[in-house]
């Protein structure tokens, strides 16, 4: 085959995409699945799939966490499947919980066949992503291990699309991913691992990214959730992928939007956000007065007053500006209304103002109502003695009349910041610690333990050098705490101890220096001899590690221990004794 056809037959390759639906959270008011929000009276399902057609995908997987009748009636009516057009599949995975448990039923489906487009329902993209796809394929071509390149966006750090818990802060080595953490917004300091620096010509460290959750995927990824259960959600997968970069030998890639608009609703604030961000017209061409494929009614555009409305729109004589109003919605006399999304059939009195809010279909706004940033779910009751009830989004602003007094929530916040102040390795101490007790009693196979203690390791973010030491710190502190003796208890643990400890000379001295820690700190030093006797007997420990450990690191009170030189003396004497019939 010549040059000519194999680039010929690259380009007749179909490009696939996987969107992934997830369900509404309860902070909505309602349920129901993620692509059929409404930003700015359109659904989020409608948004996704006209960007992916515009990109040239040609087949479009929607997984979803359970079925709905809605949504594919709606993407039928649209058009989608016919020929000519790009073909949509919905498929339906009844009692996924996660991101993870939807990747891990694309891998067993076998419909993925190259490189394929990753998002969410939720997602607004103006971007041109040929170029990303194509820039991925170049980076495939030249580092084997490439996987997967993740698209993240540039944006003011003020946005109100920032998380306002957490924000994202990503390393970057020529493009490579090798630093990913979601760190608090209010944090002053951020700990880089030194050997990250000292392995790297140079590190960018950046602050100013938005994650839309947009990716260009190899055929790996699937497998990789596969592989490994404990992948729950995409921050899993990354972190598991640095984490482990030298055991699954897999390497990630970052480009980053500076011009074009790519979000997604990760959280209510944000969805907010993202229709504040259409009524501006920043994801044009994708606004509602453009060219969707939708059987609704299409929306009038004034110029003047940046305002999109439906047919049977009533305005009394009110100031309307910078809005969307869905079909026979009733505005009346002397309102107000600056950057709102209203939807159908919606009534709003007179003497209202509004400013910043998102009302869905059938919301009654009583009269003389005034609010800021608020988000009403559909079929809400609105007055003046509801604001607050609404304006839990972001609204420093709605109802200030009680500012200066701390409220209930802004108390549960203060005292979660509090608790969220607990070290990351006394967390996953604590979680490995109720993990294996509760293992213990209630007699749970190790290997469902062994995925409980990895998914702590990636939500505290623990690196794996360091898990062997905590978790048999754990281990050898739970006889007490069951009241039962050590030899049962290790002996129960040890496919726990063989997973994290026999695998390299340097977790068996992390769980020497545990042992150490945990047998003097409970004034029984005597112990530790009969316990690495134990670990030495089941082929856990080895004996070099063991001689290093007791002559560099083992502090004074071991070394004086007659058991603990008794057993190192034997163990000497054996070691000389192997060397000599070799």
């Amino acid at each position: 085959m010549s040059p000519r056809d194999k680039d010929d037959l690259k380009e007749r390759e179909m490009l696939q995409a996987v969107v992934i639906d997830d369900l509404v959270s309860s902070e909505y008011g309602s349920a129901g699945l993620k692509s059929l929000l409404p930003f700015a009276n359109i659904q989020a399902i409608d948004y996704t799939l006209s960007c992916l057609s515009d990109v040239g995908v040609k087949q479009t997987f929607v997984y979803t966490a359970r079925r709905s009748e809605q949504l594919e009636d709606h993407i039928g009516r649209c058009g989608w499947n016919e020929p000519g057009s790009m073909a949509v599949k919905v498929v339906a995975c009844e009692g996924s919980q996660s991101f993870g448990d939807l990747m891990r039923e694309l891998d067993t489906s076998n419909s993925i066949q190259g490189n394929f487009l990753l998002l969410y329902a939720d997602t607004v993209c103006t971007a041109d992503l040929k170029p990303i796809i194509n820039k991925h394929k170049a980076t495939a071509l030249k580092d084997k291990n490439a996987v997967i390149t993740m698209v993240y966006t540039h944006t003011n750090p003020r946005h109100e699309g920032h998380s306002q818990e957490r924000e994202l802060a990503l390393g970057l080595a020529n493009g490579r991913v090798v630093f990913h953490k979601r760190v608090k917004t209010d944090s002053h300091d951020l700990e880089v691992p030194t050997e990250l620096l000292l392995s790297n010509s140079s590190v960018e460290l950046r602050f100013d990214l938005l994650d839309p959750c947009v990716a260009v995927c190899s055929l790996t990824v699937p497998p990789i959730f596969s592989d490994n259960f404990d992948f729950q959600t995409r921050d899993d997968f990354v972190k598991g992928l640095l984490l482990n970069e030298d055991i699954l030998g897999h390497t990630m890639y970052a480009h980053v939007l500076e011009q074009a608009y790519v979000a997604r609703a990760a959280s209510l604030s944000s969805y907010h956000a993202m229709n504040m961000d259409v009524l501006r017209r920043w994801t044009f061409p994708m606004v509602p007065d453009a060219s969707f494929l939708l059987t609704d009614a299409a929306f009038n555009y004034n110029i003047d007053q940046n305002v999109c409305s439906q047919p049977g729109v009533r305005i009394g004589r009110s100031d309307v500006e910078d809005c969307v109003i869905g079909s026979d919605s009733k505005i009346g006399n002397n309102c107000h209304l600056k950057m709102c999304v209203v939807g159908k059939n919606c009534v709003i009195k007179d003497e209202v103002q509004l400013n910043h809010a998102v009302l869905w279909d059938n919301c009654v706004i009583e009269k003389g109502t005034k609010a800021d940033n608020i988000f009403a779910p559909a079929n809400s009751q609105l007055d003046k003695s509801k604001v607050q009830k609404f304006s839990t989004l972001t609204s420093k602003n709605a109802n200030q009349k009680e500012a200066n007094e701390p409220s209930d929530t802004e108390s549960s916040e203060e005292e979660a910041d509090d608790f969220g102040q607990m070290d990351e390795y006394e967390s996953f101490f604590n979680e490995v610690q109720d993990s294996l007790m509760r293992g213990f009693k209630e007699k749970v196979n190790t290997d469902d333990l062994v995925v409980e203690i990895n998914s702590s390791r990636f939500a505290n973010d623990i690196p794996a050098s360091e898990v062997s030491q905590w978790v048999s710190k754990v281990i050898f502190g739970l006889p007490q705490q069951v009241s039962q003796p050590a030899k049962v208890v290790l002996s129960y643990f040890k496919p726990i101890f063989a997973k994290y400890v026999s695998n390299s000379a340097k977790d068996q001295l992390n769980c020497l220096t545990a042992l150490e820690e945990v047998t003097t700190g409970a004034n029984n030093a005597e112990e530790a001899a009969r316990l690495l006797g134990l670990l030495y007997n089941w082929e856990i420990l080895e004996e070099d590690p063991i001689i290093e450990w007791f002559e560099n690191n083992a502090g004074d009170q071991l070394k004086q221990q007659q058991n603990m030189r008794t057993f190192i003396t034997w163990l000497r004497s054996a070691e000389e004794e192997s060397e000599e019939s070799d």
